[in-house]
């Protein structure tokens, strides 16, 4: 059964797989500025996802 730690998770994947791609699909399009920011962006996201798997493991 899926937790609420487990839900979160999966929408924060599908928010920076949607990040990634619009990252990719309008990349030539976009100034530096929103490059950064977006980027950034997703890290921030990729950062929680790790760490909250971390905790759902247990580890420190």
């Amino acid at each position: 059964m899926e937790t609420d730690l487990d839900a979160l998770i999966a929408s924060l994947e599908k928010k920076l797989s949607d990040t990634r791609e619009l990252i990719e699909g309008f990349d030539e399009a976009m100034d530096y500025a929103t490059h950064c920011a977006l980027q950034g962006f997703a890290e921030g996201i990729d950062f929680a996802i790790e760490e909250l798997k971390q905790y759902k493991s247990g580890g420190k």
